[in-house]
């Protein structure tokens, strides 16, 4: 999988979004090409001219890689902001009808076996095992749900690091979609009492929950 982070510029306009999917479409088949291959030369080039091509529309996340549904997947990430979620789904809209690819305008749910590791504040590499972790959901007073999660097994990590591996962790589970529009608040505690639930249940009890 490549991805990267594109910085916003202060002339996007959605007219480019034409200019992009002819680009993206007229190079589709070498890209398909890279991703199956292991050339290292070949796969910065190519994250090169994805940053390129995305620099022009704003300060979004892009991935590719292989999908679910289909061989491929390519996603551009409104990056957490709940501002250019709208303008994801309207590039994503306008994506051409490629039978090897599926798009996505905020990165979807992800089933993995939540262990992974990060970077500290110091640049320290961290590991995260969240396969233990428990959480209760509950009414934010600003509307919304407020996440109280038991991650007892992150006390190594520094506070700013802690909040970005419990971000990561509900936003892969639940979608980034869902973690923009409908999660006020994640509170990290070290125990939670009686009504924890583990933490791989959480989508399923947090669309029981909305609805």
């Amino acid at each position: 999988m490549f991805n990267t982070v594109i910085y916003m510029r202060e002339d996007f306009h959605l007219d480019k979004i034409d200019s992009f999917w002819d680009w993206f479409s007229a190079q589709e088949e070498h890209t398909r090409q890279v991703l199956e291959g292991r050339s290292e030369q070949a796969q910065e080039a190519l994250v090169q001219a994805f940053n390129n091509q995305v620099l022009a529309l704003g300060l979004f996340t892009w991935e590719l890689g292989r999908g679910q549904r289909r061989p491929f997947y390519f996603t551009i990430s409104p990056n957490g902001s709940r501002e250019l979620l709208e303008h994801s789904r309207q590039l994503m809209e306008a994506a051409p009808r490629l039978p090897q690819w599926e798009f996505h305008h905020a990165k979807p749910p992800q089933e993995w076996d939540l262990k992974f590791r990060l970077y500290d504040e110091d640049y320290n590499e961290r590991d995260v095992d969240a396969s233990r972790w428990k959480f209760r959901l509950q009414e934010h007073p600003q509307g919304g749900a407020l996440i109280l999660l038991e991650a007892a097994n992150i006390g190594h990590l520094d506070g700013e690091t802690k909040l970005t591996a419990t971000e990561q962790v509900v936003m892969s589970l639940l979608g980034e979609e869902q973690k923009i529009l409908h999660v006020a608040e994640i509170r990290i505690l070290t125990q939670l009492s009686s009504g924890s639930t583990p933490i791989q249940q959480l989508r399923e009890r947090f669309e029981a929950f909305l609805f």
